[in-house]
């Protein structure tokens, strides 16, 4: 299994150790002092690095190979953070364009259709529900980030609003349900009469 790259948040501090380091190449214990790792997590980074064995049998890192790696872990780290960014900001936004009607929670059955479209709103952009039979939700992405991203935030809003979406999406289909019921009830009951 590897190892976890706690050294990530310290990258910059990391490459300027790195840059003015004395030597031309790092050996373990440099590469364990400048990263702060264990033994067994340093010999992990200096093999995904590709060490070079020397004749006394040491194994050394050239400091120019691990500026290179350095950089490259660099340029995905700001990708990842730029990603994380853009992901709690679209929660944020998820959360501030939640609707707070009390009103809608005290009547919900009373709702048209175009009432409860209205009401739906809240949900991430390019996420849309639709009603009809069955109700659909509709997500427009481009990437997988943002259709991760956009599921994610239109759970939260359903959660957030759970008791409103129930409201605004089952009525139609309990009222299905009771008049089910209330023909099985008729016809049981059609069944077992006898005339007086």
């Amino acid at each position: 299994m590897p190892f976890p790259r706690s050294w990530l948040p310290r990258i910059r501090s990391i490459v300027a150790a790195v840059e003015d380091w004395p030597a031309e190449h790092l050996d373990r214990e440099a590469i364990a002092q400048v990263f702060a790792l264990k033994r067994r997590a340093t010999l992990s980074l200096m093999k995904e690095i590709g060490p070079i064995r020397l004749r006394t049998g040491r194994w050394i890192l050239p400091r120019e190979k691990l500026i290179a790696f350095l950089q490259a872990q660099a340029k995905e780290t700001e990708v990842e953070l730029a990603r994380k960014e853009r992901f709690t900001q679209s929660l944020l936004a998820a959360d501030a364009s939640l609707l707070r009607r009390p009103s809608i929670l005290l009547a919900p059955r009373t709702l048209s259709s175009e009432q409860r479209e209205a009401y739906a709103v809240g949900l991430p952009e390019s996420v849309t529900l639709e009603l009809g039979s069955p109700n659909q939700l509709v997500v427009e992405f481009a990437t997988i980030e943002e259709l991760a991203e956009r599921l994610l935030a239109t759970g939260i809003a359903l959660n957030n609003r759970f008791s409103l979406y129930q409201d605004l999406f089952a009525p139609q289909s309990q009222a299905a349900h009771d008049e089910d019921q209330a023909e099985r009830e008729d016809a049981e009951w059609l069944r077992n009469w006898r005339p007086d």
